[in-house]
């Protein structure tokens, strides 16, 4: 703290005990007002006269609390004033210089900034976790492999299981690291009727195989890539 931010801070009785350990411009000044009440201050982000604190209490919860003028009493050309700084609902804890902004919940938010005359948050998203292929392990993470059984029904080997059952897969199977939306409605390639039309050696590494197209500003490129069995199990 020091004399650029003096207009920002309460000068009026009614504010109660000064915020500051000392009103001594000289030299670098501990506002102490949030240690006072027991709140850490995570993170401290200024702007032309005002600072936004987000805060963490005891209990874990956060808080935004604003520092300075809420409401900007400078104006534009236009005579037109800019809105409060802190929020329509921003609530004065401390005389007319220390507010709780209420507006936004801490908890969802990812970032802040503060700029010049007003602060931006950026708020997270639903962080929706994705449900597998596998019917009965929804939570199953990795490379799944799948293929069609003799009774026409689906079987799975997720990544957990692969070292174990890999000797148990087909010849010629499909594998995926992603969901796949609507997968029993989805029509596959009939790989057993491929398979009986190749000479597959009977041993060695898996070999994986991926042909996609990729849109452009010049059309259209189909494109596939070879890769190894620790590639596709690494995501390379």
């Amino acid at each position: 703290m020091n004399s650029e931010c003096d207009e920002a801070l309460p000068r009026d009785e009614a504010a109660g005990p000064d915020c500051l350990a000392t009103r001594d411009w000289n030299a670098p000044n501990l506002f102490k007002w949030f240690a006072d009440r027991k709140l850490k201050a995570l993170t401290v982000k200024t702007g032309w006269a005002m600072a936004v604190v987000l805060t963490e209490d005891a209990q874990g919860k956060k808080a935004f609390y604003g520092i300075g003028k809420n409401i900007n009493e400078f104006s534009n050309s236009g005579g037109a004033e800019f809105p409060s700084r802190f929020g329509a609902n921003a609530k004065a804890v401390h005389g007319a210089c220390i507010y709780l902004i209420t507006d936004v919940d801490a908890n969802q938010v990812a970032d802040y900034a503060v700029t010049y005359h007003s602060v931006a948050y950026l708020l997270k998203g639903d962080n929706k976790k994705q449900v597998s292929i596998v019917p009965d392990k929804p939570e199953a993470e990795g490379l799944t492999h799948f293929f069609k059984k003799e009774d026409d029904s689906w079987g799975f080997v997720t990544d957990d299981e692969y070292d174990e059952k890999k000797a148990d897969l087909p010849a010629l199977c499909f594998a995926t690291r992603h969901p796949i939306s609507n997968f029993s409605e989805k029509t596959f390639a009939d790989l057993p009727a491929l398979q009986s039309q190749l000479t597959l050696a009977a041993e060695g590494d898996p070999q994986y195989f991926t042909k996609f197209t990729l849109t452009g500003g010049e059309g259209e490129e189909t494109t596939s890539v070879t890769a190894t069995e620790d590639m596709a199990r690494q995501g390379g």
